[in-house]
């Protein structure tokens, strides 16, 4: 047994534009289960509470936020707002705020939002929430390592019911995404730490109805799908073709916050990004240097062992051009 403890079904849903009741958050933390190459900004007061990395498909946040009542939350991808958070009444407690943004259907761009409030707690727990939108059936299973091996026809663990929290001893495990046909489709590490938070998400979009163009050889991740709706043939009673509606299709899919490997490689792009940066701001400084060299203006050095341009009094100039004349 893995000694996990389901608290109960907890995980609250909602569409863009609702208020939310949470509890008092010293930490709000945001993932992005919108399937997409969009990257996400949250604008709370006009100011991006992401910071200057937005939130890519399958990516959380931590935010150390303090909210209070009739905080907007407002969700924006190439600059144009895709919907918004407000959060209700707030009770004096600090806590962490799980919010997780996704698609609400196939075929629109409206936001679906899933919340849940961890309280603090010694022992590791886990929110699991679903995001999936789609026909294709799949579960989640917790295991040990190594349980499950490759080709085994049988999945061995503890079911990771959808919109639960629960709790999980520390340890080493995987998070199995399985199929209807009880055949794991995708493995995920999770390290659990005894005071510690996670979040596992499934996510996708898949309708399971491919266009006829589509079939052969199944369609990749991203690649767009077309469903095709019936209408009312008139006086007959038959069908006909109705609208034609596109969207991309990602397949099931599940993913863990904290995950370790996600951590370093979003601390390895930040760094990436300070340093540019750093560089892009020495350039111009640099620049502004080789434009006063070039007008034959004095520069004097700075902290850093460069040199800056000083502006020269015209009087200045005055006295040294007598004097050369003398």
């Amino acid at each position: 047994m893995l000694g996990l403890t389901v608290f109960s079904a907890i995980i609250s849903l909602a569409v863009a534009g609702a208020n939310i009741r949470a509890t008092r958050t010293q930490k709000l933390r945001l993932c992005n289960a919108y399937p997409g190459s969009e990257m996400f900004q949250v604008m709370l007061d006009k100011t991006d509470i992401v910071g200057d990395i937005p939130l890519q498909y399958k990516e959380c946040s931590d935010v150390s936020q303090l909210l209070k009542t009739g905080d907007r939350l407002d969700f924006q991808a190439s600059g144009l707002s895709r919907g918004s958070f407000t959060v209700g009444a707030l009770a004096q407690q600090d806590s962490l705020l799980v919010l997780v943004f996704s698609k609400e259907d196939l075929t629109g761009t409206t936001l679906s939002f899933s919340s849940h409030v961890f309280v603090p707690s010694k022992n590791a727990q886990v929110a699991v929430i679903d995001t999936f939108r789609g026909k294709e059936e799949g579960r989640l299973v917790i295991s040990e390592p190594l349980a499950h091996q490759a080709g085994a026809t049988t999945v061995y663990g503890e079911a990771l019911p959808f919109n639960s929290a629960m709790g999980v001893k520390d340890g080493f495990y995987e998070v199995l995404l399985v199929d209807k046909e009880d055949e794991a489709e995708v493995h995920v590490p999770l390290v659990i730490a005894d005071g510690e938070n996670y979040v596992i998400i499934r996510t996708g979009l898949d309708d399971g109805k491919l266009a006829t163009n589509t079939l052969e050889g199944g369609v990749e991740a991203g690649a767009s799908v077309l469903l095709q709706t019936k209408g009312h043939g008139g006086s007959t009673g038959g069908l006909m073709l109705g609208q034609l509606l596109a969207y991309k299709r990602y397949p099931q899919d599940v993913f863990v916050y904290p995950n370790p490997t996600q951590l370093e490689a979003k601390e390895s792009t930040k760094k990436s990004t300070e340093t540019k940066v750093k560089v892009e701001s020495e350039e111009k400084k640099e620049k502004v240097i080789d434009d006063k060299v070039e007008k034959h203006e004095p520069v004097a050095p700075l902290k850093d062992g460069k040199s800056a341009a000083i502006p020269t009094p015209v009087s200045f100039v005055l006295v040294a051009l007598c004097l050369a004349l003398q």
